[in-house]
């Protein structure tokens, strides 16, 4: 995150100057909400497997049903 003077992310007041301690509450902030989407893909993700493994366990099984 850049270290800027003049940053004014978030709308928080046209060329206001950020403290330092406010700086980093919004570069923590920015990480922590990368962090949740990270792990939400990791959700996404394992969901995919589980539904890709399920779907592979239903075609073994009407595999099975139409050969008996």
């Amino acid at each position: 995150m850049s270290k800027n003077d003049n940053d004014t992310r978030f709308g928080s007041g046209v060329g206001r100057r950020r403290g330092k301690r406010e700086r980093m509450e919004v570069d923590y902030l920015e990480g922590q909400f990368l962090l949740l989407g990270s792990h939400v893909q990791d959700l996404v993700h394992t969901w995919e497997l589980v539904f890709a493994y399920v779907l592979r366990l239903e075609r073994e099984r009407e595999r099975q049903r139409q050969r008996a």
